[in-house]
């Protein structure tokens, strides 16, 4: 009706497209044709939705369901069974551990699977390896990254401790986390499809890490077993140190001296005023 209203007044004819949806039907074709010319247009054009595979017009609704692709908890990333993977020995107290970080190729080489045994572990020692590895497997394939695993383990301590080219380690917890911290500076200072493929030299590769690491490329505790002053290894417990520490000893003295000091000073001060009694 608006078209013919505009017609009416014109010469030339008024161009006007009437878009029906899919569900039109020959029939409603037809009346739009007819009302057109009882209505004295000189011309219209139809268009039926869906008549063509593409259109100018779009009505932008979909019933597709989206499908969220990013790793969750909920939706870990799938693991193919044949990958590649970065081999990496760290010493602990309690032995040798031997890890095997599986890698994805297709995301730059990033970790996706984590593997630590103990050498010569016993059944606890094994299933706490078995414990990090899971867990942490779990949270790469979840799309969580590695530093946060190492910020939570490297910190931690025990009375038991070993030195190590790149500074000590005082618990396997800790060694965890050193062997994780390894794995991150190769990926940071080379390129890793070189070290899977050889090009790399193993000695250099590992003697470079060690010494990032013994120079503070870590978070965890670099004393290792120094001895302090009366011989003992330093022990950490809480990030304190306790009486095996150095320098520990020589507060000590200082604290005994202080007293003898205070301790005479009033036995003199006594003695003098029991003398000055008697005269």
């Amino acid at each position: 009706l608006m078209q013919a209203a505009f017609q009416e007044v014109t010469d030339n004819a008024v161009s006007k497209t009437i878009n029906m949806a899919n569900s039109a039907t020959v029939e409603d074709v037809k009346n739009a044709y007819l009302m057109a010319w009882e209505n004295g247009l000189k011309g219209i054009t139809v268009y039926r939705d869906g008549c063509k595979e593409t259109q100018v017009l779009t009505t932008g609704h979909s019933h597709e369901e989206k499908v969220n692709n990013l790793p969750s908890m909920e939706n870990p990333l799938k693991v193919p069974a044949i990958k590649p993977e970065l081999g990496i020995r760290q010493m602990t107290h309690a032995g040798n551990m031997h890890g095997h970080i599986a890698l994805n190729p297709s995301k730059d080489y990033a970790p996706i699977e984590v593997f630590m045994e103990l050498g010569n572990a016993g059944d606890e020692e094994a299933a706490a390896m078995e414990a990090y590895g899971r867990l942490t497997s779990l949270w790469l394939r979840s799309g969580g990254e590695l530093e946060q695993i190492i910020a939570q383990l490297s910190d931690i301590g025990s009375g038991a401790g070993v030195a190590t080219r790149d500074g000590g380690v005082h618990s396997i917890p800790q060694g965890f986390a050193r062997a994780l911290m390894k794995f991150q500076l190769m990926r940071k200072h080379y390129d890793i499809g070189d070290i899977l493929t050889g090009k790399i030299d193993y000695d250099k590769l590992d003697e470079d890490i060690s010494d990032i690491l013994r120079k503070g490329g870590n978070n965890a505790n670099e004393l290792g077993n120094e001895k302090s002053e009366n011989g003992n290894s330093t022990v950490y417990r809480e990030k304190c140190p306790n009486p095996g520490c150095p320098g520990f000893w020589f507060v000590k003295k200082v604290v005994k001296n202080a007293i003898l000091v205070v301790f005479l000073s009033v036995n003199l001060n006594i003695f003098s005023n029991t003398n000055t009694y008697k005269k």
